[in-house]
């Protein structure tokens, strides 16, 4: 008995989660006053699912680049050039050096966002549907 209660207050509370949020989306019409917000949790993981997506395929452009730059200078002919004695790599090559350092650099970077995001993501509650109805979780 005290199962099935549990299942109805479960069951029940995740309907009205349900409908809350989907209440939010459907306003057509601006608040005239104040209101304080409380943050939505479901919308909250979708955002930071969204936004590691977003970093993880600037990862992937940045590393692209990155890569292109470095078989420019790998495809240079001449690289060096004598000058008084001295030998020292030529201005284009610096700069096809620097370029993918720099690119590298910043693919790392929005990796390691990538994946923060993606741990905040995991850590909201979740609104399941499967064949037993359905469930909220919070994860951890």
């Amino acid at each position: 008995m005290k199962k099935n209660i549990l299942f109805l207050f479960l069951l029940a509370f995740t309907a009205n989660i349900h409908a809350q949020y989907n209440n939010q989306s459907k306003k057509d019409k601006e608040p005239t006053g104040i209101l304080p917000s409380k943050p939505n949790y479901l919308d909250l993981s979708e955002q930071y699912d969204k936004m590691a997506n977003k970093y993880q395929y600037g990862a992937l452009g940045c590393t692209a680049a990155s890569v292109g730059l470095f078989v420019g200078y790998g495809c240079m002919k001449e690289k060096f050039e004598l000058k008084d004695g001295e030998t020292k790599m030529k201005e284009k090559a610096q700069l096809l050096i620097f370029g993918g350092s720099a690119c590298a650099a910043l693919a790392i970077i929005c990796q390691i966002y990538s994946v923060e995001c993606r741990f905040k993501a995991n850590k909201y509650l979740r609104l399941q549907v499967s064949e037993n109805g359905p469930g909220l979780a919070y994860v951890f």
